[in-house]
């Protein structure tokens, strides 16, 4: 009979097949809509006022003088009619955005295929360990990918966009630091998963 852990692993598994297929549908539709019938540019920018520091707002505390001032972090996009327009940055940006969606998918078939492998009881497992080497790469990746692609749409906006009023600052996405700190405890867990792997080793050669 199977154990009750043993049927969680398969539920999660088909879960995260069926994931794995909306995701690979997901990505298709949204690389062909940011593709055809015009390329379509997205991000996040920085709106700050142009008059922020006649707007400082000075509060005392018992700490001292906290300055607080409007910034509106928004996302936008930029649709491109005629290609001839997009210049370097803008080409760059859509290519990104395009391996920003694959590496996600990625990511969910790495996940797919250890699920797959506790299903089949082989849990200390060499390929398992390359997984969630894999795994922690596409974490760490992912904000710096992330990053530059805030960097040039910022550019980009910036270039196409005029107002009286605000002005377009890039968007430093802090996710970065948290996306480290991901990578570094997978990496754990992988050293975790190698000891396994060795004792397993060891008990194999005893029997």
């Amino acid at each position: 009979m199977e154990t009750n852990n043993l049927k969680t692993i398969k539920v999660l598994y088909w879960a995260t097949l069926v994931g794995f297929v909306i995701h690979i549908v997901v990505v298709g539709l949204t690389t062909f809509q940011s593709l055809f019938p015009s390329p379509l540019l997205y991000g996040e920018v920085r709106l700050i006022p142009i008059d922020f520091m006649t707007r400082v707002t000075k509060n005392a505390t018992t700490f001292g003088e906290v300055r607080l001032f409007d910034m509106t972090n928004t996302h936008g996009a930029i649709v491109f009619n005629n290609t001839s327009f997009m210049n370097t940055k803008a080409i760059v940006l859509v290519v990104l955005n395009v391996i920003g969606q694959l590496v996600w998918l990625y990511f969910t078939w790495l996940l797919l295929s250890i699920f797959k492998s506790l299903k089949s009881e082989n849990v200390f497992v060499g390929a398992n360990i390359k997984r969630l080497r894999l795994i922690a790469s596409v974490i760490g990746i992912s904000p710096i990918i992330q990053l530059i692609k805030n960097m040039l749409f910022a550019d980009l906006v910036g270039q196409e966009i005029i107002s009286t009023d605000k002005y377009v600052a890039f968007n430093y996405d802090y996710s970065m630091f948290s996306g480290v700190l991901y990578m570094v405890l997978i990496l754990i867990l992988v050293e975790v998963f190698r000891y396994g792997m060795k004792l397993k080793q060891e008990y194999d050669l005893t029997v």
